[in-house]
């Protein structure tokens, strides 16, 4: 096709937002595009106008692929349409000359072959160590004890109040008030022990080059609490926290199953998992890695489900099905002599 692959999976997302459940109607589709964040809604808003720009044929090869997927079972549907956005924004990462090289690639095939010697490109020359699949350098995610935490609130919420959260703009602001829906839950919070915690504290605390890269986000945390203490005064004094230790302690649990890897994950059952995982958890791993992904998702599902558990099956629909109506009586006709 001759369609920039970075029109591909806004999209298709975009279509598969709109795309109406099986007993969806109008208002139902309203519904749904209330639910979402401002910002969700400007975006959709723009990949659909960028998909009127298409010409006849391209419209209808991605209808064609939005159909196929939309034909699958929720997991595969869950994992292409990751793939795609993971995709997405990875190309909007390229530079001009190599998103024109790959516009101009003659064939799937070519356009694969090119993608991945980008990608080969890319790891030979990332910078930084990386801690537990984890490269240091992303600050955007959170420790996999907090996670798993959330996630036993998250999955205690009716889905009315998720939908309410998840309006929230900003993922502070919705991590904050899953927090606090926490009070009154029977939830059991888990983290490192203190000594593990002070243990591997002390190991990063000697890593010189783990210190220089996040120094700019606890310069980041410290100039944010004296932005607070000058508008909420005393307050916000009370309430300040030590930046680096802040800023530290994720990498200090990724640190920690660097050294306690968990057990594997059969690959169907961290789809599933992955599937029933909310978005502001997935918009949290997009810019990662497939891999490093994985590897995150591992260590969370086995804090949730610890071997030899698994995650359980999705409990089996036992609302009674509508009869049909009953056919209508055909007219008798005159009645015959006995």
């Amino acid at each position: 096709m001759s369609h920039p692959p970075r029109i591909l999976a806004p999209a298709l997302l975009a279509l598969a937002a709109l795309a109406p459940a099986p007993v969806a109607d109008e208002a139902e589709n309203y519904r749904r595009l209330q639910a979402m964040p401002r910002e969700r809604r400007v975006a959709l808003a723009e990949n659909l106008e960028r998909f009127d720009k298409l010409g006849p044929a391209e419209q209808a090869a991605i209808r064609k692929l939005d159909a196929e997927i939309g034909r699958k079972d929720a997991v595969d549907q869950a994992r292409y349409r990751a793939v795609l956005r993971r995709y997405h924004l990875w190309v909007n990462g390229l530079t001009d000359e190599q998103k024109q090289a790959l516009k101009a690639a003659e064939g799937p095939e070519a356009r694969f072959n090119l993608a991945r010697k980008f990608r080969l490109k890319e790891r030979e020359g990332a910078p930084g160590p990386r801690i537990a699949g984890i490269r240091i350098g992303d600050y955007g995610i959170l420790g996999p004890y907090e996670v798993a935490n959330l996630l036993q609130v998250w999955n205690k919420l009716t889905a009315a109040r998720k939908a309410e959260i998840e309006k929230r703009p900003h993922r502070r602001q919705v991590i904050d008030e899953i927090k606090a829906q926490a009070r009154g839950l029977e939830v059991r919070s888990r983290r490192l022990s203190a000594a593990e915690e002070e243990f591997y504290d002390a190991r990063l605390e000697k890593d010189e080059a783990f210190r220089k890269m996040i120094a700019p986000i606890v310069r980041r945390v410290e100039e944010a609490q004296r932005k607070a203490e000058a508008e909420k005064g005393h307050d916000a004094a009370k309430k300040k926290v030590d930046a680096k230790k802040q800023a530290e302690h994720p990498y200090a649990e990724f640190l920690y199953f660097e050294d306690h890897k968990p057990r594997p994950v059969a690959q169907k059952d961290l789809e599933r998992f992955s599937a029933s995982c909310p978005s502001w958890l997935h918009a949290m791993l997009d810019p990662l890695s497939p891999d490093d992904a994985r590897d995150y998702l591992t260590i969370v599902y086995r804090l949730l489900y610890p071997h030899p558990t698994e995650m359980p099956a999705a409990p089996k629909d036992t609302r009674p099905t509508t009869p049909a109506p009953p056919k209508a009586a055909k007219k008798a006709g005159p009645v015959g002599p006995s």
